[in-house]
């Protein structure tokens, strides 16, 4: 297991799992994208089949490096909500490149070793100022979702917490509340900036009942407003939603990331 990582051993990164298995009896997915954002406090995990726009399951929490061991906490578990509050000690090993996961899962649904090998598709670099990019991990404060309009403590009360990572080429979006031990919801996927300045996000997953969200591509104003501030605002067309608002405000929740 390597030790706390710096420079090229920075396991922070989008990470897309390649090979894997957790019991006698498992069966590899050709078809099914396993992903995993890794921040510098935070880690995300999420399980979906791209040809069916089925969402499989997300889990995600904090995670530090103790004594050179990487221990990560639950906060978020839609396998087995048992599992939220557990603290995992994790062999990380990094060889050509990939990231190696290994570690005995112990939740009132799973008992096994679980093994993942991961290859990176993103990185996660510190904001550049000129460029005024998005990039960052982000929680959310304020929001109008249609006509419904949150403040820190409605969010709270409804979701308990949202959290957005933005990298530079993906983002990912989950409604969760530890306490509960449950979660709403989550979305996932690409975005690019636009030359007239729009944030435009393509969305691969999206777990709430309405598939043809899918591939759908909303456009959004944004804002830095402050070093350590975010407002995007757009509005959504699809099966479900015609015309819907979103308006989103955040702040950040952890320092931006360098891998340079």
């Amino acid at each position: 297991m390597i030790a706390q990582p710096t420079g090229d051993k920075d396991i922070t990164g989008v990470w897309k799992v390649i090979a894997s298995s957790w019991n006698k009896d498992t069966k590899q997915y050709a078809d099914c994208e396993m992903i995993k954002i890794i921040t510098k406090t935070r880690w995300a995990s999420l399980m979906y089949w791209p040809d069916t726009k089925k969402f499989a399951g997300t889990g995600g929490g904090t995670y530090k490096w103790k004594d050179g061991k990487y221990i990560e906490t639950c906060e978020y578990f839609t396998w087995d909500s048992s599992a939220v509050g557990n603290r995992s000690e994790i062999s990380m090993t990094l060889q050509n490149g990939n990231l190696i996961q290994e570690l005995n899962l112990n939740t009132d649904k799973f008992k096994y070793r679980y093994y993942a090998v991961h290859e990176k598709i993103d990185e996660l670099f510190e904001i550049d100022e000129e460029q005024k990019t998005p990039q960052g991990i982000w929680t959310l404060t304020e929001a109008t979702y249609g006509d419904e309009n949150l403040d820190k403590e409605a969010i709270r009360k409804k979701y308990g917490q949202v959290v957005k990572i933005i990298t530079p080429n993906y983002f990912i979006s989950t409604f969760y509340n530890k306490g509960h031990k449950t979660v709403e919801g989550v979305t996932y996927g690409t975005y690019k900036l636009t030359k007239d300045g729009k944030y435009k996000e393509t969305v691969k997953c999206w777990s709430w009942d309405d598939k043809s969200m899918i591939g759908m591509q909303p456009i959004f104003d944004w804002t830095l407003t402050t070093e350590d501030s975010f407002h995007q605002k757009g509005f959504l067309n699809s099966d479900n939603y015609d015309n819907y608002i979103i308006d989103e405000q955040f702040k950040r929740l952890e320092p931006s990331v360098s891998n340079r």
